[in-house]
């Protein structure tokens, strides 16, 4: 598709993803004792079940989406991307029979690259992220909440031997939200952090060295990596 001097390519689309959990435990004890693997000692007597421990859950999540992306080629050897994507996520507690979370997000994405010799691209770009539903649990049984991100990123990237030797280099800053962690309370059950972020660099090196031999290393570094805000 063009408009006038500029040259559009466009995506678009919708996915949809259902999942259906369901766990029954049954406890026969609070906590089991302490175990050596080394000098194992089994139980000397039955165990006594406390329905208490037990459990039961069910828990679905549908989750919707659609997307837009609109790449264009403009003049000096540039190029743009603009897009955006809309998510709704619903769940639902199968035995309780009741509405648990009900959450919808546009997310955007753009970036620019510039190609002032053949062989060489700067870029930069802008990302939002709203994933995919977690498959941990809090301490009420229900399914943490869907992560969130932002991420910026700049950097260069290289193609030699008519494509056969390619190189990127890229610093990035990403902050994540709601990534599940270890509850204190239980062991078994997770909560969310509330927001973590990561600095660094990342080099990678793809090419063909032989015919039919491909060489692929990657390096990255990550001078700050922090829980920035807890929950």
């Amino acid at each position: 598709m063009t408009t006038g001097a500029l040259k559009h390519t466009l995506l678009f689309g919708y996915d949809y993803i259902f999942l259906d959990d369901k766990i029954k435990g049954i406890n026969c004890c609070p906590s089991a004792p302490a175990f050596n693997i080394f000098s194992p000692t089994y139980l000397t007597q039955r165990p006594i079940l406390d329905p208490s421990n037990n459990f039961n859950i069910g828990i679905t999540q549908s989750w919707h989406g659609a997307y837009f992306q609109d790449q264009v080629k403009l003049p000096y050897n540039l190029h743009a991307l603009g897009g955006f994507r809309y998510d709704n996520a619903v769940g639902r507690d199968t035995v309780a029979n009741m509405t648990t979370s009900s959450e919808d997000r546009f997310t955007p994405r753009g970036g620019l690259l510039w190609q002032p010799i053949p062989w060489l691209s700067l870029y930069g770009s802008y990302t939002e992220n709203f994933g995919a539903s977690n498959t941990l649990f809090n301490l009420d049984g229900q399914r943490l909440p869907p992560q969130t991100a932002q991420q910026w990123e700049t950097g260069l990237k290289t193609e030699f031997f008519e494509g056969r030797l390619r190189s990127t280099f890229a610093y990035f800053e990403l902050t994540k939200q709601g990534i599940g962690a270890p509850d204190p309370a239980n062991a078994f059950r997770s909560r969310a952090i509330g927001e973590a972020e990561t600095r660094g660099i990342e080099v990678d090196v793809a090419g063909e060295i032989l015919p039919g031999w491909n060489l692929i290393a990657t390096y990255s570094h990550l001078p700050f990596a922090k829980i920035t805000r807890g929950r």
